[in-house]
């Protein structure tokens, strides 16, 4: 076990909520703090000051700033909860895509089987796209309908995104990607980028 240097100080400390706070003294009498994360066992700041006024100021605008950041922190976590909780759901037979690539764009595609009772996650399977001919250096594709492999779950988000892990490769190896997936536009057609011009 790690020996825990600033046990006895941390002990002493005074704990106001959002941090921990030790105010000391320096042999010359130089007014000091140390301050603590809640969960922290090293403190983050063991500072001195030229009188207490400016050491009391400072622990003000530090106990100021942690409240606003827990505060604001709270609000987004509500926020999320709501959006959440009102957010569209998928349906069945809905198609989404995710792009990925470097100096290229490559596309997968999916389609939604099974929308759970709760409406945040799905089952899909990949699925196909129609060859919509070629432009300069992409392929042309527009997504179908035409499930293939291995069924998965995918979350959902706010927005009607899907995110999570999707099979990826289909060569035995059993390879998965995260993906980040958008609905399909009714018509969309996507230009993903051709095997020539691709790295």
């Amino acid at each position: 076990m790690r020996f825990d240097l600033f046990k006895n100080e941390r002990e002493r400390a005074e704990d106001l909520g959002y941090i921990k706070v030790l105010k000391t003294d320096t042999v010359a009498g130089r007014p000091g703090v140390m301050i603590w994360k809640p969960k922290a066992t090293k403190p983050y700041a063991n500072y001195y000051f030229r009188n207490e006024e400016e050491r009391d100021e400072y622990v003000a605008r530090e106990l100021e700033g942690y409240k606003r950041r827990e505060e604001d922190k709270k609000r987004e976590k509500e926020e999320y909860a709501k959006a959440v909780a009102e957010m569209e759901r998928p349906e069945v037979g809905e198609l989404y895509y995710t792009s990925w690539g470097y100096d290229q764009t490559n596309y997968e595609y999916i389609v939604v089987l099974e929308v759970s009772a709760s409406g945040k996650t799905v089952k899909a399977k990949r699925t196909g796209a129609k060859d919509m001919g070629h432009e300069g250096q992409c392929d042309l594709q527009k997504p179908i309908n035409r499930p293939f492999g291995e069924e998965f779950t995918l979350q959902v988000r706010p927005g009607k995104y899907l995110v999570g892990s999707y099979p990826f490769c289909y060569d035995g190896t059993g390879s998965r990607r995260k993906g980040h997936f958008s609905q399909v536009t009714e018509g969309a057609v996507y230009h993903e980028t051709d095997a020539y011009s691709g790295h």
